[in-house]
């Protein structure tokens, strides 16, 4: 992997020293950000993960599962879960209810998925991440800090 730069997105009518105090501020987290990145134990390769196309039936059928599955113990409404090739996250959810997750949680281990589903489970009720929200999954995956550190370590891209 190779990181080779950064982007900051300002809105418009910020000024500059605006713009430097704040990468200033936090240019602690920028570094330990980017070693993490620089860092990080490769898992799950490019090589290993089979094409979209290939997983997707394969990876609804896993996930559809384990949202029921967990489900049982939430009785949350859920109006919709899709599996796509997301880019850049594990998973997502709507303001409606509907679950989006990362065809490439197939090649998760089973104790990370089901981290993420219990995640995207428990936005259904809190669109944040408040202490309410992690209070939320903690009472499904008491672990679920560990296993959010370990999830960390699986890339793609």
């Amino acid at each position: 992997m190779r990181v080779s730069g950064i982007t900051i997105t300002v809105p418009s009518g910020v000024s500059s020293a605006t713009v430097e105090r704040f990468v200033e501020a936090k240019s602690p987290w920028i570094r330990r950000t980017l070693e993490r990145f620089r860092s990080a134990a490769k898992k799950v390769s490019p090589a290993e993960i089979l094409p979209y196309d290939r997983c997707k039936a394969r990876a609804r059928r896993l996930v559809r599962g384990r949202v029921k599955l967990y489900n049982l113990f939430f009785g949350f409404s859920v109006r919709r879960i899709t599996v796509k090739d997301l880019r850049s996250r594990w998973g997502s959810c709507s303001d409606a209810g509907n679950l989006n997750f990362n065809y490439r949680v197939l090649f998760l281990p089973d104790h990370l998925l089901d981290y993420v589903v219990v995640h995207e489970l428990c936005h259904i009720r809190h669109l944040d991440h408040s202490d309410g929200f992690w209070n939320l999954v903690a009472s499904a995956l008491p672990d679920y800090r560990e296993r959010r550190q370990e999830l960390r370590q699986y890339v793609w891209f």
